[in-house]
């Protein structure tokens, strides 16, 4: 099986919630979460970078050696039995910062989506992530149907 897509580990702490994140999450400040960045490329193209927010106090430990080689959601159910129920997702353009440009190779003239997921089970707040994604390299399509 040939792999597309690759994923690279770029950090993992700890901290508590300022009160930026605090509001955008709904969650107290000071409470303590897990942020892993990881940059998603593809054929040696980098085309995201993931920073993802999870609370400690579902996941006690998240072991960085297998995000690189596991999606997170399979790490996740296998080792605390998540089960995302719903999630939520916004898609705005936003002009890369200096950093960003660096980590995806791109000039600052490239575009970018951010991409906004809340997941949620039983109606809590499981995981945050923002995925920053090359405007130049990158197509989301979405299918709609009636019930």
């Amino acid at each position: 099986m040939i792999k597309l897509l690759e994923i690279v580990f770029s950090s993992y702490e700890q901290f508590q919630l300022d009160s930026s994140l605090s509001s955008k999450l709904n969650k107290p400040k000071g409470e303590i979460f897990h942020k892993i960045v990881r940059l998603r490329s593809a054929k040696n193209y980098p085309l995201m970078i993931e920073i993802t927010y999870l609370p400690k106090n579902r996941f006690f430990n998240i072991s960085t050696d297998i995000l690189e080689e596991k999606s997170l959601y399979s790490y996740l159910s296998s080792k605390y039995s998540l089960s995302v129920d719903k999630a939520a997702e916004t898609f705005r353009p936003i002009i890369p910062n200096s950093e960003e440009c660096s980590l995806l190779k791109i000039s600052s003239k490239i575009p970018c989506i951010l991409l906004e997921r809340f997941s949620y089970e039983e109606n809590e707040l499981v995981e945050y992530t923002q995925s920053i994604v090359r405007g130049d390299k990158y197509v989301f399509k979405v299918n709609l149907s009636t019930y």
